[in-house]
């Protein structure tokens, strides 16, 4: 029993030794760096953090901010500047360390510097780091330069530590393309923070132009990050701006007639149904923009399998009567074009409505493609009784 307390007792001894030493040896860096150069400051530095012991990084930080009239152009002092960010650990994230590493971005011009520390900050983030680079951001999106790489690194250092000012500014840049080279990079940042900032989205989206809604719509389409239920709200609300008095007009701008065509695309992947009835009353616009020649023949039939894919209890009476038309003019050897019908009578299929039934048995009576009758006897055997 003896042996085992004496085992204990020498294990606590030896490990009260090794702390005892810790200190002595970071007591003895802090007195190198009181006394020495600036050379001895910075070995004073690398020491005491190798430890994990920060208060001389933060010392220096003072120190160098302090006489920073002097220092700015010191290789050494630069070098002390450069060793005591390097050094921090980033996993011992502190508000204090932030906050320092704030004053020498605010404080020193260099950028090499200034990319360093906004490195560091991707680490030690905290809201007055991230308020800090919000308004880096928006000085330079306000003097529309071109993106230096102090900017990117600002930006890079919010990915992930970003709020809702950090996406606004980001998701506008992106969408007014103010640094087309760097695209990506934009996305990157805004993409994780959009589903926190549907507010800001939908705010954003009723500010710009139309052809800015497009862009917008593809933008947001395109980002893996952005929600079914965003994409959904904001196809919707495209929709419905992109078909608002459209019979008074004389002519169609094609990017409306595009924002049209992806925001119903948008909500048939997103199976976004709380928009089935407006999608249904979509068809006569699409139809009409189509037999006026606004749209191609594949775009109307892939409009028209969009639509029935968010089917409302009405769509299936829309799409039966077109095909009726068609049958018509097949009648009055019109024939319509296959891409169009095909897409009709696969839709009906895919619906399964039994309205459909006496205008697709009537495919198989004329003289349509052998392809065409064979897809209607198809959507014949799909419908529910």
């Amino acid at each position: 029993m003896k042996k085992k307390y004496s085992f204990l007792a020498a294990v606590f001894m030896s490990g009260s030794i090794f702390v005892s030493a810790e200190n002595l040896k970071t007591k003895e860096a802090e007195l190198a760096f009181i006394k020495g150069d600036i050379k001895a400051k910075c070995a004073a530095v690398e020491k005491c953090a190798a430890y994990g012991d920060y208060s001389l990084n933060l010392k220096a930080f003072d120190f160098l901010i302090e006489n920073r009239a002097v220092l700015e152009t010191d290789d050494d002092a630069v070098q002390l500047l450069k060793t005591s960010v390097e050094t921090l650990n980033e996993n011992s994230n502190s508000e204090e360390i932030s906050n320092r590493l704030c004053d020498i971005f605010k404080y020193f011009n260099s950028d090499e510097v200034k990319i360093l520390t906004l490195n560091k900050l991707a680490f030690f983030s905290s809201s007055n780091s991230v308020s800090l680079i919000n308004s880096y951001i928006s000085e330079m999106i306000g003097k529309n330069v071109p993106l230096s790489d102090v900017g990117r690194s600002a930006i890079k250092s919010l990915k992930g530590n970003g709020n809702n000012t950090t996406f606004r500014l980001i998701f506008i840049a992106d969408v007014l393309n103010v640094w087309p080279q760097d695209r990506e990079l934009l996305s990157e940042v805004w993409g994780p923070l959009a589903n926190d900032c549907e507010k800001e989205i939908i705010h954003v989206f009723s500010t710009v132009d139309m052809e800015r809604k497009l862009d917008m719509i593809y933008l947001l389409k395109k980002n893996p990050d952005v929600s079914r239920k965003i994409l959904g709200e904001i196809a919707e609300n495209a929709l419905s701006l992109a078909t608002y008095n459209i019979e008074d007009s004389s002519v169609i701008p094609s990017y409306q007639i595009k924002m049209q065509l992806e925001a119903v695309k948008i909500i048939a992947e997103s199976q976004w149904t709380r928009s089935a009835r407006q999608v249904t009353d979509f068809f006569s616009i699409v139809r009409s923009e189509y037999e006026h020649g606004y749209i191609s023949d594949e775009d109307f039939a892939m409009a028209i399998a969009d639509i029935a894919k968010v089917a409302s209890s009405e769509t299936s009476v829309v799409l039966s009567q077109y095909l009726d038309f068609l049958n018509k003019k097949m009648e009055n050897r019109e024939p319509p074009v296959q891409t169009v019908i095909l897409a009709v009578i696969n839709a009906l299929g895919g619906l399964g409505d039994k309205t459909a039934f006496d205008y697709l048995l009537y495919v198989t009576y004329l003289d349509y493609p052998e392809e065409v009758i064979a897809a209607a006897k198809n959507a014949l055997s799909k419908l529910k009784w």
